[in-house]
């Protein structure tokens, strides 16, 4: 069984890698903390719809509660292919190697 930091700090790590991914995606996402503790996010598609939900989220808080917009990350931040793609996968100095690169290419 976990003590109590070692559940909040998996649970912030798990948040973590969903709000760079929404972000990566181009969404804006609207994170709601109860004191120092992530307790949910939303994602939202424009910054009207996000900034709508931010007050009315706001409207009905506790006192507790407060809460962060994070807007879409870069367009370059996010990449758009794996570069592994470009390491050869076969040896070139081999003639089959110099076939399957090729053929690798050509597709």
């Amino acid at each position: 069984m976990h003590d109590l930091n070692t559940i909040n700090r998996l649970n912030a790590e798990a948040f973590a890698k969903a709000i760079t991914n929404y972000r990566a995606q181009g969404r804006y996402v609207l994170a709601r903390y109860d004191g120092l503790t992530l307790m949910s996010i939303e994602t939202f598609s424009t910054v009207g719809d996000a900034a709508h939900a931010l007050v009315q989220a706001q409207e009905s808080a506790g006192a507790s509660e407060h809460f962060d917009l994070l807007s879409p990350l870069p367009e370059w931040h996010a990449a758009k292919r794996d570069q592994s793609e470009d390491r050869p996968t076969a040896d070139p100095r081999t003639l089959a190697g110099y076939i399957a690169n090729v053929q690798r290419l050509e597709t």
